[in-house]
């Protein structure tokens, strides 16, 4: 549980939460949520195994919801304005299994299988123009919402000595998915991610030096495949991060 200026999350283990740990110390069983004031609600739950039987092999399924009230958009590519500054609320909702191999403690992969459910409105202006007003729905890919299927990979190398706030240690992350739209969506598309930080400890652990790399590049796919904006690469704002790809993708 944590709770800093307005913002805090917390995240349930049932298996300890019902000190089941050593009858069930494969099993994957939580729940969590995250607030950040004005910016991010995030909760979601997990079922599932992990490392079955010690072969490094686990599987489970999710569910997560993630609203953000206020997304800053200004078009796209050479068509940006900061005079067409406009705002909209994003909320997703992704139901999605995975099937994880982590052979080693500081090596791993998955290949996953998600539904999305991308769901825009008008956010909250803050002195911001409607976004509906100022952009016409067919004049931007995906302003009117989007059903996604996500077929995806991901391999990676992590050599951090915590999760979060790391001292030492590495992160590198590769992963490309196939995003296709169903329903009106027009979407079909291949996203690839590339990360990589490192930390290093300057004599003590209170003074760390960080560094910290993220590419995204997205594929259209056949003639009439579009991206969505709203899962662009983007540069600055609230945005999509590496930090914000969600606990269990």
């Amino acid at each position: 549980f944590s709770l800093t200026g307005g913002s805090g999350g917390a995240t349930i283990d049932y298996v300890r939460l019902f000190r089941q740990k050593n009858d069930f110390h494969d099993l994957v069983a939580k729940s969590w949520v995250d607030y950040s004031n004005n910016v991010r609600l995030n909760l979601g739950s997990e079922l599932g195994w992990q490392d079955l039987g010690g072969s490094g092999v686990g599987a489970s399924a999710f569910v997560d919801y993630d609203s953000r009230p206020e997304e800053h958009f200004y078009g796209i590519g050479p068509e940006t304005s900061a005079g067409n500054g406009t705002s909209y609320k994003m909320e997703t909702t992704t139901l999605g299994a995975k099937l994880t191999y982590d052979p080693r403690p500081t090596m791993g992969g998955k290949i996953f299988f998600n539904y999305k459910n991308v769901n825009i409105t008008n956010g909250e202006d803050g002195g911001r123009g409607i976004i509906d007003d100022i952009f016409p729905r067919d004049s931007i890919p995906g302003l009117a919402g989007d059903e996604l299927l996500v077929y995806g990979a991901e391999v990676r190398h992590d050599t951090r000595n915590q999760r979060e706030l790391s001292t030492a240690g590495g992160l590198r992350r590769a992963g490309l998915a196939l995003n296709d739209g169903i329903g009106s969506s027009e979407a079909r598309y291949i996203k690839y991610e590339a990360e990589f930080s490192q930390y290093f400890a300057l004599g003590s652990p209170r003074r760390v030096l960080a560094y910290h790399a993220f590419a995204e590049h997205n594929d259209e796919l056949g003639d009439s495949g579009t991206v969505p904006f709203h899962q662009m690469a983007k540069l600055g704002g609230y945005g999509l991060g590496p930090w914000q790809i969600g606990r269990a993708h």
